[in-house]
């Protein structure tokens, strides 16, 4: 593991972090996720999923996405496929997020057959000095 004397965490210690172990019995789900100063975006393409089958939670910093695409066409039991790359059925992806953020302004569209979640970071708490005053 990278490794460097002040203890800050790498781009691919980082990157690690994002990501959490998915469940093997439910499909993937790709994602974007990518920052700006104030805000943290997730964009993950959904073609063929309603609006109505996508949950987004978050809890804490741990942002889950799950939904369930149906598979368009009644298929025969046992069909010779050549080429099978699509997932049909339940899916879901966490990510821990990588910065403190404003929960009560996250966002969230159905763009085009595309989730795009807008999380504004938190508003960095500025220091400030605080007098003591003796009771006496």
């Amino acid at each position: 593991m990278e490794s460097n004397s002040l203890n800050i965490p790498t781009d691919s210690q980082l990157q690690t972090s994002v990501e959490l172990q998915r469940d093997t019995d439910e499909g993937e789900l790709s994602l974007d996720i990518f920052e700006t100063d104030e805000t943290i975006f997730l964009v993950a393409p959904v073609a063929g999923i309603d609006e109505k089958s996508i949950d987004i939670a978050l809890t804490e910093d741990l942002l889950t996405i799950r939904g369930s695409r149906p598979r368009p066409l009644s298929l025969p039991k046992k069909p010779k496929y050549y080429v099978e790359e699509c997932y049909w059925g339940s899916f879901y992806r966490s990510v821990l997020l990588p910065a403190a953020v404003n929960s009560a302004e996250i966002t969230a569209r159905l763009e085009r057959d595309i989730i795009i979640i807008e999380i504004p970071k938190a508003r960095k708490v500025s220091s400030k000095s605080i007098p003591l005053s003796s009771s006496l």
